[in-house]
């Protein structure tokens, strides 16, 4: 009998592994590609995340050029393209639709959505952790591209100023709308306090302006641009990743360009005059 209930249960095991593989799940996104603890309270940080996911763009990437940001970028509740959050703290989450082959996401091509998360824990009564995920999942193929760095860090450098300005006391006004000019009588008792907590918060701005010049700095090193020629004695540099679209710019031959994105087929690319768009790879040498 006991050998019986083995056998059975070694058949359930077999049957379930076969069903799993059978089935995959789908592909998460990484959790945690951008972390970093900030000397401002939990709730501070809440409030400036909640300004951040409603403030109608993505920073750090775009859709053409002479941008910078992509706009028409909505809230989203629950946070699509992630796994759901367990553990402690509060989630955000940011999307924007129909975006096309967004830039600063690797390997990005066709037509999909941009989301961004952010996941806000508390620490200590003056340190809050943050993390920050991208990602660009295509409309077609479903098939999911990483941020390089930039975007979260681009997300974060402008919650940073955020939280600045929520630190500054309020500014009092007049009737007439204008700021109301400041008169405090300070006693002896309190001006060695007021000078202290003024280089404690001195300190830590600089330690906070050291860490976004270092994450900044990383983000850079992370953009993946490259340099490439033209191959051949006429290329059209198109608005679009189409044969049929409009031309924004004739390259000759030996004119160097710098690859932005690729795709299987079609680099979006930028002239040594700064013209940006896209170029089918068999007009470029070397290239697949």
């Amino acid at each position: 009998m006991r050998s019986g209930t083995l056998r059975h249960l070694r058949l359930l095991c077999l049957v379930l592994l076969l069903a799993s593989l059978a089935y995959p799940r789908k592909k998460e996104a990484p959790a945690g590609t951008f972390s970093i603890d900030v000397d401002h309270p939990y709730d501070r940080v809440v409030d400036a995340l909640r300004d951040l996911v409603n403030n109608g763009v993505i920073l750090g990437t775009f859709e053409y050029k002479d941008t910078q940001e992509l706009p028409d970028a909505e809230s989203a509740h629950p946070c699509p393209f992630f796994k759901p959050w367990r553990g402690t703290g509060e989630v955000f989450c940011k999307i924007r639709r129909k975006a096309l082959s967004p830039a600063h996401f690797i390997g990005s091509n066709d037509m999909g959505t941009v989301a961004v998360r952010y996941v806000v824990q508390p620490l200590a009564r003056n340190s809050t952790r943050l993390f920050i995920d991208a990602i660009f999942v295509e409309d077609a193929r479903r098939q999911e591209h990483p941020s390089d760095g930039f975007v979260e860090t681009s997300e974060f450098g402008y919650l940073q100023q955020h939280l600045k300005e929520l630190a500054l006391p309020p500014v009092p006004v007049t009737a007439q709308g204008r700021p109301a000019p400041q008169v405090e009588q300070v006693d002896a008792s309190r001006s060695g306090d007021l000078q202290q907590a003024i280089t404690d918060q001195r300190a830590a701005l600089d330690a906070a302006n050291a860490a976004l010049s270092q994450l900044e700095a990383r983000a850079q090193q992370l953009r993946t641009i490259a340099m490439a020629r033209i191959g051949v004695e006429r290329a059209e540099m198109k608005a679009f990743p189409y044969v049929h679209a409009q031309a924004a710019q004739v390259l000759g031959r030996g004119d160097e360009v710098t690859i932005l994105v690729k795709s299987p087929y079609w680099y979006r690319v930028r002239s040594a005059e700064g013209q940006e768009g896209w170029l089918h790879h068999s007009d470029l040498e070397g290239q697949p």
